[in-house]
């Protein structure tokens, strides 16, 4: 599926990353001395996926271990409770105490014993192998909006003339909105070509290379919503939706092509011009179905289904969700 990429048309505004534009501000000292502490090895020499199959497996910790956390993880909880005058905070540890060793005797050891099978059978991670994403995300019915997904923090671009930047109603989708926009998608594209070139350095910490696995689900990736558990769908390149982008506008909807004949990352004016036609075309009120997938899951994906019954074209425009 077409990568999603939400474009705030308010304030023009850029990213706050360093490195992405000759015109962008630089990070605070902190953030930047945090992103040198992740990268102090980085050799971009190295394809992105270069230590995946050599990453460490994820260890399965030992029962009593797990116990002795998690009791430990009790001790605020019963300091505020003798503080309110419950139940005193010796009593409670001895009495979690018995019950965790009750667990460990029965039902513990048996989830134990599944755990170990796991273990030995996952290929990577006995985790996220087996039932980590989804348990975790998939089945998770809550909106996925504000519980999940990710966000990117934006600041005014200081170029932007001050009667645009500082209206308080400055002129809907004016040059600077368009251009700041088409800004934001090309440097994600390139983003995503370099991871899929390879080219992007694996991330590497002072001590030890990190798992790059969820960078491949950074594009062409979306989440459909079904009935108890939701599925994952990827666009591989041979999908025309792969060479586009869905642009939300006004509450209305449009795939817009970002790459040229040739395959390559359409220019910056380009984008522009597309970008403009998409809002000129959204002058016009319509129903805002895009909000519905704002809700429970359980409630979004039976919706869904009802859209796609009404007729062939829904079903075929939701296809491109």
């Amino acid at each position: 599926m077409p990568p999603m990429t939400t474009i705030p048309f308010s304030r023009p505004t850029p990213f706050r990353w360093s490195g992405l534009s000759k015109h962008l501000h630089p990070l605070k000292q902190r953030p930047r001395m945090l992103f040198a502490l992740l990268h102090t090895q980085a050799n971009p020499e190295l394809p992105t996926f270069h230590y995946q199959n050599s990453l460490p497996r994820l260890p399965l910790p030992p029962l009593r271990q797990t116990f002795d956390r998690y009791l430990q993880t009790l001790e605020p909880f019963f300091a505020l409770e003798q503080e309110n005058g419950g139940e005193s905070i010796s009593s409670a540890r001895t009495k979690r105490r018995e019950w965790a060793r009750q667990f460990e005797d029965d039902l513990g050891a048996k989830c134990q014993e599944r755990l170990q099978e796991l273990q030995n059978s996952a290929p990577y991670n006995w985790l996220d192998d087996s039932f980590w994403l989804k348990k975790a995300y998939l089945e998770t019915r809550s909106s996925l909006l504000v519980n999940s997904n990710w966000w990117l923090a934006l600041q005014d671009d200081v170029q932007v003339p001050g009667p645009i930047r500082l209206s308080p109603n400055p002129p809907p989708f004016n040059d600077w909105q368009l251009r700041r926009a088409a800004w934001v998608i090309k440097r994600m594209l390139h983003f995503k070509k370099r991871i899929d070139q390879q080219t992007l350095p694996p991330d590497i910490t002072r001590t030890a290379p990190l798992c790059m696995s969820h960078y491949k689900r950074m594009f062409n990736m979306t989440r459909i919503p079904k009935q108890g558990c939701d599925i994952l769908h990827k666009a591989h390149e041979g999908d025309p939706s792969s060479q586009q982008i869905t642009l939300l506008v006004n509450g209305h909807m449009f795939l817009v092509d970002v790459y040229d004949t040739s395959g390559d990352i359409c220019s910056l004016d380009t984008l522009v011009q597309r970008l403009r036609a998409c809002t000129l075309e959204a002058q016009c009120e319509v129903i805002p179905v895009a909000i519905l997938t704002a809700d429970d899951r359980e409630i979004w994906a039976k919706n869904r289904d009802h859209l796609a019954s009404l007729s062939p074209s829904n079903g075929q425009n939701l296809s491109s969700d």
